[in-house]
């Protein structure tokens, strides 16, 4: 399964723990809004998705 996770902010221990439970078994993509992003490539990673976080 592909899953999105949507930072805003640097992420804190509980969401790294999450991402890093994701990638073990799914396609992960982690997008940092907060370092700068693409939105056309976030909304074809977000239409592609299972599952998406924002954080």
């Amino acid at each position: 399964m592909i899953i999105v996770h949507i930072l805003k902010t640097e992420p804190g221990e509980f969401v790294r723990k999450v991402i890093e439970a994701h990638v073990k078994e799914n396609e992960v993509r982690v997008f940092e809004l907060f370092r700068g992003f693409d939105p056309d490539e976030l909304l074809r990673a977000v239409e592609a998705a299972g599952k998406v976080f924002c954080w």
